[in-house]
């Protein structure tokens, strides 16, 4: 079939042109662009039927009826999709005509590839699938209102925030405004009004929303003119609703809080007050307990102690004497439990302080040596004490009391697990430094006690430092003790800046350490701590030699107590009288003149504190030494006698080397009565 001349026209436009026979469907001509948009040659495409470009042909009409079609509707057009010789689909809008040319008919097909655009409007029908889908799950509600038809669009949630269903709320502004509280309706308008003029940036504003059922939604309304005219007049705002009841109603609360926040404050510092005033008048009263504890049993037991202290420099018979020694004993380990019982309570309460007054180490090495070397005997132990003798002699600054509380603590118990063998003590000196204070400096040590007992096994060692816990089985108490020492001697450790520790094997031993810091003090603390060293052991000796007849008032309301302190001062050469309460002092006192008072603390009808109190007013024994005696273990008891004019203190049970050397100190510093 001969091809128009007129068809040549169409060979560079873009798009695919193709002449078809209508009686065919083939294709007589067809431009550049009709076989390079599906990948085709020219052959592949020309005297071959239209039909064999098309997608999925199977069921589609006859091409009579296609033709027939085309013929009555002529131009005809309709969206296809043509098969790219890759593969895939190339979707087409075609447009096809009839005409007659040379007496012969001819079809004219224009094939557009519109596959961008089938792309565009696929991705926009997504989009606007996810826009409907937000806009249905969001949490704010969302509106659009049209200025000039005055026309609103409402979101789902925005229906649903004000209780309508679907296509229930009218797309008016009456629908919103109708629903805005009275009260909030002037300076919402007001705000809407203000971003209509262009007066504020944007529209915005907290209100009422009254809810479908009656009840009022507090929301945060914000908005927008998103589109004007050429005059400038607003024709599109768009906004949204944020439902913010409940913060409102937090803010609310809040609100009431805050206006009640001065009574709430008031009352729980009343209460905080009352409290305080309670735990106050508790640890008070603790106090007071744990010093009458003190004081009663310390009393009759200072009693036990120095009656049979006494009765052992009297006794000649070896049989009583030793008996005696026992009993001795007994008290000593008595009051070493009622000792270890008051220290845990001050350390519960921290109130254990310690002593900072000279000493030379060695001192205190050998009264640790003295009170044990008796009990490694009985087992058949020995005991080494491995200290440099440089550092036994060298002057130092501390509580020596708590420290020989401590070694005593680690030696008592290496004797007690300790069947057979020896335990060994040793004492080295690690550094020394500045303080830096200018008073002394500091010089850190390591103790260490090994013994040749049974050891302890690793789970026993973590408890060990903890109060009431022992070695032994509480069950089968092979051994004793309180469960109390160790735990003591670690808090007393570290207040010594220390550390506290124990190695061993079960069955090969054990190792107790400790490291602590004591000061090393200057010329003149150094030359008392040499001086305090000597002086003790000699203290009866020199009481006796000095001039006889210095006279002793005595106030001890306890008569065993008088007994043995009239005992002590008669021992020393020295003239005692003995008054039962603090009343009968202040007269005595005021009456006499003595050389030195032993003061009670706790008597009847008068205290040892405000008896020293009036002695000090005036009286024939107004300057003499004043030397507290007290069964109270609290540090604050102790320190409360300076002030009440007290020169010094001895605890009781009154040790006798220590009463002497106290005796000594403070009558070599008053003037004798003559």
């Amino acid at each position: 079939m001969p091809v128009p001349a007129q068809a040549q026209l169409f060979e560079h436009l873009p798009d695919a042109v193709y002449l078809l026979d209508p009686a065919t469907s083939k294709v007589l001509w067809g431009n550049r662009a009709a076989w390079e948009s599906l990948g085709l040659t020219s052959q592949e495409v020309l005297d071959h039927s239209v039909l064999s470009l098309q997608m999925d042909v199977t069921g589609a009409p006859q091409w009579s009826d296609i033709a027939e079609v085309i013929r009555r509707r002529s131009p005809y057009t309709f969206v296809g999709r043509h098969r790219h010789a890759q593969g895939h689909e190339v979707a087409v809008e075609v447009n096809t005509s009839c005409f007659v040319e040379g007496g012969r008919e001819y079809f004219l097909s224009v094939a557009r590839d519109i596959s961008r655009r089938v792309a565009m409007e696929t991705d926009l029908h997504k989009r606007e699938k996810q826009l409907w889908f937000a806009l249905n799950e969001a949490t704010d509600g969302l509106w659009d209102w049209n200025v000039l038809t005055a026309e609103v669009y409402f979101s789902p949630q925005l229906q649903r925030m004000l209780g309508y269903g679907p296509d229930e709320m009218a797309p008016t502004l009456d629908t919103w405004s109708g629903n805005v509280h009275p009260d909030d309706a002037p300076h919402v308008m007001r705000a809407l009004q203000d971003h209509l003029a262009g007066r504020r940036q944007r529209y915005e504003a907290e209100y009422r929303l009254r809810n479908r059922n009656g009840n009022d939604l507090w929301v945060q309304d914000r908005g927008r003119v998103c589109e004007r005219d050429a005059d400038g007049a607003p024709v599109r705002v768009v906004g949204m609703v944020h439902d913010m009841t409940a913060r409102r109603q937090a803010q609310e609360e809040l609100r009431r809080h805050r206006e009640h926040l001065e009574d709430l404050v008031q009352e729980r510092t009343a209460a905080l007050s009352e409290a305080k005033s309670a735990a106050e008048a508790a640890s008070r009263a603790k106090s007071r307990f744990l010093a009458n504890m003190s004081h009663e049993l310390r009393t009759p037991l200072a009693g036990v102690i120095g009656l049979s202290g006494l009765a052992q420099q009297e006794a000649r018979e070896p049989q009583l004497r030793d008996r005696l020694a026992r009993i001795e004993q007994a008290s000593q380990h008595l009051l070493t439990l009622i000792n270890d019982i008051l220290d845990l309570s001050k350390i519960e309460a921290e109130r254990l302080e310690l002593a900072c007054e000279p000493f030379v180490l060695g001192s205190v090495v050998d009264s640790v040596h003295h009170l044990a070397a008796h009990r490694a005997q009985a087992k058949g132990l020995a005991l080494h004490i491995d200290i440099d003798a440089a550092l036994a002699a060298r002057p130092l600054a501390g509580d020596a009391l708590r420290l020989k509380q401590i070694l005593l603590n680690l030696v008592d118990n290496a004797i007690k697990f300790t069947a057979h063998g020896a335990v060994r003590v040793t004492l080295q000196a690690l550094a020394e430094a500045a303080s830096g204070d200018g008073d002394a400096d500091r010089l850190r040590l390591r103790c260490e006690v090994v013994d040749s007992g049974i050891g302890v096994a690793p789970d026993v060692r973590s408890r060990l430092f903890q109060p009431f816990e022992q070695a032994d089985d509480i069950a089968s108490r092979g051994y004793g003790g309180t469960g109390l020492g160790l735990a003591i001697s670690r808090r007393l450790v570290e207040l010594m800046d220390g550390e506290i520790g124990l190695d061993s094997v079960a069955g090969q031993g054990a190792t107790a350490w400790f490291t602590f810091t004591l000061a090393v003090p200057r010329a003149g603390m150094a030359a008392a701590a040499q001086a305090l060293d000597g002086e003790a052991p000699s203290a009866l000796d020199a009481l006796r030699e000095r001039p006889a007849g210095r006279r002793v008032l005595l106030a001890e309301d306890d008569p065993v107590s008088r007994e043995i302190c009239m005992a002590l001062l008669a021992r020393a050469g020295l003239l005692g009288t003995a008054v039962p309460d603090g009343l009968s002092a202040v007269e005595q006192a005021a009456a006499d003149a003595y050389d030195l008072v032993l003061m009670d603390m706790q008597m009847p009808r008068m205290d040892g504190l405000e008896a020293t109190g009036r002695i000090r007013a005036g009286g024939a024994s107004a300057r003499a030494p004043v030397v507290a005696l007290t069964a109270n273990a609290f540090q604050e008891d102790r320190q409360r006698c300076p002030a009440a004019g007290m020169d010094a203190y001895l605890a009781k049970p009154v040790d006798m080397q220590a009463s002497y050397a106290m005796l000594l100190q403070q009558l070599d510093g008053s003037p004798a009565t003559g």
